[in-house]
């Protein structure tokens, strides 16, 4: 076991370490060491369960890396004047690494003290590398019970990996075998390994860890509802690659074929987590009330100003109160089963108040844009 992964040498460390360096360098050269509390490694590489890609006997990088920046209580001119300088970061270092270097928003102390019990702070929390500043930092993050994480969270995960088979279609239409291959085979991953990490939010049974996730998901193999909904193999199948990524060589009819399959399941799934609903189908009537329920309770003022000023950037067909009261990510859950399960009762020309839209290809379009500014 390495330090950033669970199969790669002492070389391939020795190499994260370097190039981690150099980035890290560059962060503190745009912005003022005084003013950060700490920089940290998130991600599989920060667990220390990134991918080890192997290519004619040689180690690759496969994941991303995912830094977080935190900067002592600067006030908000500071904050986002270095905001507009961390861009550089990503720009200079991914065709330099060949790996996408992601840095996401900035944060203070301040804010991550308050930071809300969602999947990506829960993760950073529990399994980060410090590459400057205080091991501390990890004591300023709330606590995050292991069995009390949301079911948004499950929501907005299946929501976004069903994005990317969205995704996965057009690649299929535009076909070029190297990029295509790589893009599908990445995206079904994903999504079998969401299924499995969603269906353990919902069992209270979710873990930072995907080692340890592996371990609960082997427990549950003879649990009822992982037996109805099938889900078991595909996420053995994805942890094994997220383990030891590799490039099968597979025909475009082969993945098609393994693509139809695992959105079969997929919808079954994203079925029972939404109703408790064990069937092959999105039961799209309980689906809504349940969205319209959940992007409805809870309102304070500031939430629904909030709302209004993302959803007034969307062009209208018509002032509607209920939705531009409600966050755009509504609109995202409400059509999504229209373009991935093909569920045909759904107006999504009024729900994505899409003007300029005349076909199904302009509302696609308009979904991936909104998906993008809201995901």
């Amino acid at each position: 076991m390495g330090k950033y992964t669970l199969t790669g040498s002492q070389e391939f460390d020795n190499m994260i370490d370097d190039q981690l360096k150099m980035v890290t360098e560059e962060i503190l050269n745009l912005i003022p060491p005084d003013d950060i509390a700490a920089i940290l490694l998130g991600g599989g590489y920060g667990r220390g369960e990134g991918g080890v890609l192997i290519e004619n006997n040689k180690e690759f990088l496969y994941n991303d890396y995912d830094l977080f920046v935190i900067l002592k209580n600067v006030n908000l001119l500071k904050k986002r004047d270095y905001q507009n300088r961390i861009h550089l970061i990503h720009e200079k270092f991914t065709p330099l690494v060949k790996i996408d270097v992601d840095v996401g928003p900035l944060q203070t102390v301040n804010a991550i003290s308050k930071a809300p019990h969602w999947m990506m702070w829960y993760e950073l929390k529990n399994g980060f590398k410090l590459l400057w500043g205080n091991q501390s930092i990890r004591s300023y993050f709330p606590d995050y019970p292991h069995d009390k994480m949301p079911l948004m969270e499950a929501y907005r995960l299946l929501l976004n990996r069903g994005v990317g088979l969205l995704l996965c279609k057009q690649h299929f239409e535009t076909y070029e075998e190297t990029e295509s291959q790589e893009f599908i085979l990445r995206n079904i991953r994903k999504a079998q390994l969401a299924m499995g990490d969603a269906y353990l939010i919902k069992k209270k049974s979710f873990h930072y860890s995907y080692k340890k996730r592996d371990e609960i998901f082997s427990e549950l193999e003879n649990d009822q509802d992982m037996i109805n909904l099938n889900i078991y193999n595909h996420y053995k199948i994805a942890y094994q690659f997220k383990e030891k990524p590799h490039k099968p060589n597979l025909t475009k009819e082969e993945y098609l074929s393994e693509y139809h399959n695992l959105l079969t399941i997929y919808e079954s799934l994203y079925n029972w987590i939404f109703t408790n609903e064990v069937s092959d189908k999105l039961n799209l009537e309980t689906y809504q009330k349940i969205l319209n329920e959940i992007f409805t309770e809870k309102r304070n003022l500031p939430d629904l100003f909030k709302n209004i000023c993302k959803s007034i950037k969307i062009n209208y067909s018509k002032f509607d109160i209920n939705l531009i009261s409600k966050h755009p990510r509504y609109r995202l859950f409400m059509t999504l089963p229209y373009f991935l399960f093909n569920q045909q009762n759904i107006s999504c020309q009024k729900l994505l108040s899409c003007n300029n839209c005349s076909n199904e290809k302009d509302l696609l379009k308009f979904f991936f844009n909104l998906w993008e500014k809201n995901n």
